[in-house]
């Protein structure tokens, strides 16, 4: 039997086997056990096209050497080779890849940075707009302007010597007790501060602050933390605030309240006391009040060198809202602040207006008589007199403000769209609202 004869039986025996995977792994296996390395005529023989060159001969690439042909002949070669599909400028970058040389063509990656000159560039325009938005005021009625705004309020704070100088001894005398290492009473740990808004609780305190670390001796013994409860999302984040100020670091709030527990229960001598001010104290006491009770019972653990200051709208915080065991821990120290006068606020108004004739005595006097009468903000009456000096500043720079300026914006305050729905509100809508105020 021939090796055709062998072929063809192997064959046969195929075409009867189902059109599986199986059929083809036979057949490999078949041919490699018999040895047998020609593959039949309709399974291996595939339609291939001639590679032909420029000049009409038939070429066979398995055969041919680059190395005796002319360099014509090579980029002829290359041409009949290269593919058809594509565009005219894909076969001429690939006529011009040299011979020797594999070149791998893949998208470009966009840059994952900004480039440094973008940065360059955005930067300086930053600061050149900072720079130019940044008016230099020039007549007398811009400078009162700037004057009127609160950040421009003078760091001692007219009309509050007594409260400053009771805000100054007891954080003197706290820190200078923790450093001699001597016991101190309960009933004095903390400091509780109330009265109206805008009457400067909180700028008398940092006035305080300010006047300690200008003091040498008293610079290096403290650290001042500060908290608000308007700022909070929710109690339990302050936890995390003060954290992050006493240390500078960051946590979640039940591991801020884990350190700072274990931090002030330490009995290691620590080197700076902590100087903790809460302010708007009523936000942050929950149904629990279990935030307000950790951060009142720092004070009471030895060692902890922590003085805390409190402060609040409501004089009576510590007896109507808070329990008996947070009421204890707040201690007896208290300062009350009184609304001011309209002889305080027409001299706050006039020390921030030294050296600028724009407002007439008069007009300051009505605006404080005004603002005195309802609530002593001083941030009101900065407002008002603010508002005058816009007023001005359409009609004429150089004019002086009298008591018609002042009456005008009052009116247009009155006849705001609020205030008229409250005034002409039905007598259960008034009692309502005045529910809602005595509530808070």
């Amino acid at each position: 039997m021939t090796d055709d004869d062998v072929t063809d039986m192997q064959e046969d025996e195929l075409l009867n086997m189902p059109k599986n995977r199986s059929r083809r792994v036979s057949l490999s296996s078949s041919r490699k056990s018999n040895g047998m390395t020609n593959t039949p005529p309709s399974a291996s023989i595939k339609r291939l096209r001639k590679p032909v060159n420029r000049f009409g001969d038939i070429v066979d690439l398995n055969e041919i050497t680059l190395d005796c042909l002319d360099s014509s002949e090579k980029k002829h070669l290359r041409q009949s080779v290269t593919p058809r599909s594509g565009s005219k400028a894909c076969r001429s970058i690939l006529q011009d890849i040299p011979e020797n040389k594999e070149i791998e063509i893949s998208t470009p990656k966009p840059p994952r940075k900004t480039p440094k000159s973008y940065v360059k560039n955005l930067t300086a325009s930053v600061g050149k707009r900072l720079n130019g938005g940044a008016r230099i005021p020039c007549s007398a009625l811009e400078k009162a302007r700037e004057n009127l705004h609160l950040h421009a309020a003078p760091k001692h704070l007219p009309c509050r010597e007594f409260e400053y100088k009771s805000i100054h001894s007891f954080l003197v005398r706290k820190i200078n007790v923790e450093l001699t290492g001597k016991l101190i009473l309960y009933s004095i740990l903390n400091m509780y501060i109330s009265g109206v808004p805008g009457i400067g609780k909180t700028a008398t305190v940092k006035s305080v602050i300010d006047s300690l670390n200008a003091d040498l001796l008293m610079k290096h013994s403290f650290k001042f933390v500060e908290i608000n409860g308007l700022r909070l999302v929710n109690p339990h984040q302050a936890f995390s605030v003060i954290w992050k100020e006493l240390m500078g670091e960051t946590a979640s709030s039940s591991r801020a309240q884990t350190f700072l527990n274990g931090y002030f229960s330490n009995k290691k001598v620590k080197e700076l006391s902590t100087i903790l001010l809460v302010d708007e104290v009523d936000h942050i006491c929950n149904r629990k009040q279990n935030v307000v009770y950790n951060i009142l019972d720092w004070p009471s653990q030895t060692g902890s060198k922590v003085v805390v200051i409190t402060i609040a709208n409501t004089m009576d915080l510590p007896e109507r809202v808070l329990r008996r065991c947070v009421t204890s821990r707040m201690g007896l120290t208290r300062l009350v602040f009184k609304s001011y006068t309209f002889q305080q606020l027409q001299e706050i108004i006039m020390n921030m207006l030294i050296g600028n004739s724009t407002f007439d005595p008069d007009a300051v006097q009505l605006v404080a008589r005004k603002v005195a009468a309802i609530s002593g903000d001083t941030r009101r009456a900065l407002d008002i007199c603010r508002r005058v000096t816009d007023l001005i500043k359409s009609e004429d720079d150089s004019q002086l403000i009298t008591i018609n300026h002042v009456n005008q914006v009052l009116n247009s305050i009155l006849s705001d769209v609020r205030v008229t729905a409250i005034r002409f509100s039905c007598l259960m809508e008034q009692y309502f609202l005045r529910a809602q105020k005595t509530k808070k």
